[in-house]
């Protein structure tokens, strides 16, 4: 799986995933990532996380220093009993902090805006296509 992303021609990996995050993310099945997730931030490439994915990140303290949220506080603290970055915590949908991206599973629309705006995609639409998903309404 890791040489397949590798191979992609794009300075981002984003982990979003659905039933199978409660394997590779809240059962610590996923020490696979360490030195490929840990190569993406020391080089600042953008890392984005959603859902269960943001307590990988946690527990491998990435988000200790930076901005952040995830599904609940208590939520990350519970399964990423390695976390310090509490202080760091922003009850948001969405959390953009320097080469990290991270948002609460119920913000799949927000979290894809934050990634279109970090990887500058469509950049003069991102607005009304956020507009058009959220609240069904398009603007010219």
């Amino acid at each position: 799986m890791l040489a397949e992303v590798d191979q992609l021609e794009t300075n981002t990996w984003r982990q979003c995933t659905t039933g199978y995050s409660k394997v590779l993310f809240e059962k610590e099945e996923n020490d696979f990532l360490d030195s490929f997730v840990n190569n993406l931030f020391e080089t600042g490439k953008t890392i984005a996380a959603i859902c269960a994915a943001i307590t990988y990140l946690g527990k491998k303290g990435f988000l200790n220093k930076l901005k952040h949220t995830s599904n609940a506080l208590f939520y990350l603290k519970s399964f990423a009993p390695e976390y310090s970055g509490e202080r760091n915590y922003v009850n948001s949908l969405a959390v953009t902090d320097q080469n990290i991206i991270t948002a609460k599973g119920i913000a799949p629309i927000e979290f894809a805006r934050a990634v279109f705006q970090k990887l500058k995609i469509h950049s003069e639409d991102i607005e009304k296509w956020f507009q058009l998903f959220k609240n069904g309404i398009w603007k010219e």
